[in-house]
């Protein structure tokens, strides 16, 4: 399972929330850019930042503005299938 989540680049006391999830990546991918295009409009969104304080290891791409300095940052993380 994917989750698409989002969090606030740049901070050390970070959390994310959890917005979706989903069985497909590539439907993950999708909803994650969707979101950032809805925060920062299709232009403005860039790929693959990462920030030095987020240890989330799962994780797969991010979404934000620019150099995503002090923005939210939409992102797609793995998910492992819960146990009975």
């Amino acid at each position: 399972m994917y989750g698409v989540i989002s969090y606030f680049n740049y901070r050390k006391d970070v959390s994310f929330n959890i917005l979706k999830t989903f069985k497909e990546l590539k439907s993950a991918e999708e909803y994650a850019l969707q979101m950032a295009e809805e925060e920062y409009g299709e232009e403005n969104v860039v790929e693959g930042v990462n920030e030095e304080w987020v240890y989330i290891n799962s994780e797969i791409l991010g979404y934000t503005k620019g150099n995503g300095y002090s923005k939210w940052v939409y992102t797609v993380i793995y998910i492992p299938d819960p146990d009975n």
